[in-house]
């Protein structure tokens, strides 16, 4: 029972859980993400986030927070992802994905999760930028 066990087990490759392709599709909607951003479509940058995340943040306070990014920070220039992060969850895997952002006026740190299905990517959870000294 044993030896057919592993020979079945040998004949099946086993990958371990990588998710290259959610990691991609989470960055390109963060990169259409900042796109809104500058063109300050607010409204359409909160279409964006998850319907669990628009229960506890209006669109007036997601709004007025990235009206103040616009006005402390103004335009996004370059982003760049320095660190990711994939976790399996029952219905969607959760993607992390840190930015180092260089806007007009400071480079900052920003922290985005999303959820990921199959063929979608919607934004869980943002962190304020921060900005790197």
């Amino acid at each position: 029972m044993i030896v057919l066990i592993l020979l079945t087990a040998a004949c099946f490759r086993i990958d371990p859980i990588y998710f290259a392709d959610d990691k991609n599709l989470a960055e390109k909607k963060i990169e259409y993400f900042h796109e809104l951003y500058n063109d300050q479509k607010f409204d359409e940058m909160y279409d964006l986030l998850s319907v669990q995340t628009k229960r506890v943040l209006t669109f007036d306070n997601f709004s007025q927070a990235y009206g103040d990014v616009r006005r402390n920070f103004g335009k996004v220039r370059k982003s760049t992802r320095i660190e990711e992060g994939v976790k399996v969850e029952a219905a969607y895997r959760v993607v992390r994905l840190v930015f180092e952002t260089e806007f007009e006026k400071a480079r900052v740190r920003e922290e985005f999760v999303c959820h990921v299905t199959k063929e979608n990517a919607v934004i869980y959870f943002m962190e304020k930028p921060e900005v790197i000294r």
